[in-house]
């Protein structure tokens, strides 16, 4: 007996002495400290397993410098010269880059084409079709390419491509890349094609930066064409999985907003790498064609920057919004920052709503969607719930005017672990766009209100508590 004793007042100590060690590294973060005290404490022989598992600053004193800089300063040093926010046209939209720039923004361009989609089919259309029409290179880093007819059609094109020549690049995160078509990628690499994978898990095990997941969507053509989406490849993303009906949003862009997206690839690449890819005409060539008339900025974010822009612009969107504040987000788990920020756009008169799915997609995530809404429906935001399938759209349309699409969630996942990066666009017709395709959602969703927040909470108070303890983490 004395001898088991002893063993439980051992782990005791340790915990202690760990959980003291713990609260120095993650001081910056109360919140996300007590979920991992509940673990240490709560699962005394599995808790120090699970913080090496998901842990992220109590043994990681370098947050990740040899990243690289960002992306404006990378291209400042390669002489690839961007717009000047001074010659926006609209006084207004003008100031808002100028505050988007302070906030971590960069790449200003004007006189893009910028098309919208809100559905896989046209999108994975038009981005096949570019790429089989490229004729220098192809840039793509992604977070998923599943083992199904669309990863293959995707492996297939650009290994064509790789026989005919061209510099393709493909950048692929590992957390899912067990699930690739793995014959295809041997043949891709066999033609010439380049091929890393981010991040290997088994190489990172026992670093937090196992935790880091590059969740960006980036297509770079030719130097003239770019997508930035929510939409990886897989049948799913077409509507072909046990979700069903798949909405989500990208963009194509042509004009020079894709040169800060053709410099966030490299910057990527060098760093998992540590080949340096030219900054030459070749694969950056302003064109002084105006192929449209949005105005676009390009904003990326990740756990090696002390403050994120994504943060940042999600912000300034909520702040900025004087009539209407429109949001999707499949995974709605914010910062207190940006509920408060909600909050007071809702005591400004401002009609603030979210579409969040009605199924879940991650189990923790979709109860913290029901929890984090019970706080915010009780200062007048209001919830609607997505039926017609999963609703995977990373988006935020503010009065019909300034808007975001890209990668990142309003979750700690990727405002505190992941790389993200999505596109800002100022325009009163691109904005229309949103507006109206955020209209058009509502037809397809229920409104979610107190009520039935409380019979949720009445049914399923365990799953919200549990949630509650995983929020910091997902």
């Amino acid at each position: 007996m004395d001898i088991y004793l002893s063993f439980l007042l051992l782990i005791l100590v340790s915990d202690v002495i760990f959980l003291t060690i713990m609260a120095i590294g993650e001081w910056g973060n109360p919140h996300r400290m007590l979920g991992y005290t509940f673990f240490i404490l709560g699962l005394p022989f599995l808790g120090f397993f699970f913080y090496l598992v998901i842990g992220q600053t109590a043994y990681n004193g370098y947050r990740q410098k040899e990243f690289g800089d960002d992306a404006e300063n990378l291209a400042s040093l390669a002489h690839i010269k961007f717009d000047d926010i001074s010659d926006e046209p609209d006084e207004a939209h003008r100031q808002v880059f100028e505050r988007m720039r302070d906030l971590g923004g960069v790449g200003y361009s004007r006189d893009n084409e910028i098309k919208l989609y809100t559905v896989g089919q046209p999108k994975f259309e038009d981005i096949f079709a570019d790429m089989r029409a490229a004729k220098k290179f192809i840039f793509l880093e992604y977070y998923i390419i599943k083992d199904d007819f669309m990863g293959k059609t995707l492996l297939d094109i650009l290994t064509e491509k790789a026989k005919e020549g061209l510099e393709v690049k493909l950048m692929v995160d590992d957390f899912n890349f067990g699930k690739k078509p793995k014959s295809d990628f041997k043949e891709f690499i066999a033609a010439g094609g380049e091929f890393v994978i981010f991040h290997m898990l088994w190489k990172k095990f026992f670093s937090p930066r196992k935790n880091n997941r590059n969740h960006r969507k980036v297509a770079y053509i030719d130097g003239e064409i770019a997508y930035v989406s929510g939409f990886n490849f897989g049948k799913g993303y077409v509507g072909l999985s046990w979700k069903g009906y798949w909405r989500d949003s990208a963009v194509r862009i042509r004009g020079n907003a894709v040169i800060p997206l053709g410099v966030r690839f490299c910057t990527d690449w060098e760093y998992m790498t540590g080949r340096k890819i030219e900054r030459d005409e070749f694969h950056f060539k302003r064109t002084e064609e105006k192929p449209g008339e949005y105005s676009a900025m390009i904003v990326s974010g990740g756990p090696n920057l002390d403050v994120n822009p994504i943060v940042s612009e999600y912000l300034e969107l909520i702040r900025m919004s004087k009539e209407t504040l429109y949001i999707h987000s499949p995974y709605f788990n914010p910062t207190e920052e940006v509920k408060d920020a909600l909050k007071d756009a809702v005591k400004r008169g401002v009609d603030v709503r979210i579409i969040i799915p009605n199924i879940a997609d991650h189990v923790f995530v979709y109860w913290n969607n029901i929890r984090t809404a019970d706080e915010l429906m009780a200062s007048g935001v209001r919830y609607f719930r997505y039926t017609k399938g999963f609703v995977h759209s990373k988006t935020v349309v503010t009065d019909s005017e300034y808007c975001s699409v890209g990668s990142a969630n309003f979750n700690p996942r990727s405002i505190n672990l992941d790389f993200e990066t999505n596109v800002f666009i100022a325009s009163k017709d691109f904005g229309k766009q949103m507006y109206d395709a955020f209209l058009e959602d509502l037809e397809d969703c229920y409104e979610y209100t107190p009520e039935m927040y409380q019979k949720d909470r009445k049914e399923n108070g365990l799953r919200l508590w549990i949630a509650r303890m995983f929020a910091y983490f997902v």
